[in-house]
């Protein structure tokens, strides 16, 4: 099996996905995954990269996703406590099953 963090974002985020494998309402966003792939870009590069999207495009699993495969230390910072706790108990236990699979 091929490792997780050598997938391409939509191999992890797309409609065929490992994440819609586990999730069965799964929706593909392309912004999503173009944002994903500039994140990767930016921490592969060693540049800074700044990404604005509106509501509904998933940017926590699209900034996370690259972030794990990076394999560095990160920090995330997020304006509100319900975002936190988004990340901590529905959006990382996610990418766990997804890594695992």
């Amino acid at each position: 099996m091929t490792p997780w963090r050598s997938l391409a974002s939509r191999d992890v985020l797309g409609a065929r996905s490992l994440a819609a494998g586990i999730v069965p309402a799964w929706e593909a966003r392309d912004a999503q995954i173009a944002m994903a792939d500039e994140v990767a870009s930016a921490i592969a590069e060693g540049r800074t990269s700044v990404v604005e999207a509106p509501t509904g495009v998933g940017k926590t699993l699209a900034y996370l996703v690259p972030a794990i495969w990076s394999g560095k230390r990160v920090t995330v910072s997020t304006n509100t406590k319900t975002l936190q706790d988004q990340i901590v108990d529905k959006d990382l236990p996610l990418l766990e099953r997804v890594a695992v699979r």
